[in-house]
């Protein structure tokens, strides 16, 4: 999100507000102008996790349209280490004003449940499809 020039917060208050959402982060690092936070749930509703170092839990190809074998497997084997994973940026200025905000969430518990439960509806589906078109199929051409 980028934050329009007469509409700009400052990086601490959009900062402070993302802790008001998601409670204290699992790891932080204000650099320069920027402030980045990460937040580690190991179940949904739980306290964040302190972590000593972020993890590689979010990367850009992490966000397929629709699930696929890959991904789930992936979500799987990182399930127990990235839970639900939030990855935070807010980039300001030299003058303490925010320009934009990046943020990225990652259901990890939830996306191999979330994939079963797309195929067991693609199956059922399929399933229902095919029972209609055998009961309205021609019949088979004479050999």
């Amino acid at each position: 999100m980028k934050f329009r020039p007469s509409q700009r917060p400052t990086t601490e208050s959009v900062f402070a507000a993302a802790i008001q959402k998601f409670g204290e982060p699992s790891v932080t690092d204000k650099s320069g102008n920027d402030i980045w936070a990460a937040w580690k749930f190991g179940a949904e509703g739980a306290t964040a996790e302190k972590l000593e170092s972020p993890l590689g839990c979010i990367g850009t190809s992490d966000f397929p349209v629709g699930l696929d074998e890959f991904t789930a497997k992936k979500a799987k084997q990182a399930a127990s280490m990235c839970g639900i994973y939030i990855d935070f940026v807010v980039r300001g200025d030299p003058t303490g004003l925010a320009n934009e905000l990046e943020m990225k969430m990652m259901d990890q518990l939830d996306l191999v449940h979330d994939f079963d439960a797309d195929n067991a509806d693609a199956r059922k589906r399929i399933d229902a499809a095919r029972a209609k078109n055998v009961g309205n199929a021609a019949a088979a051409p004479k050999l």
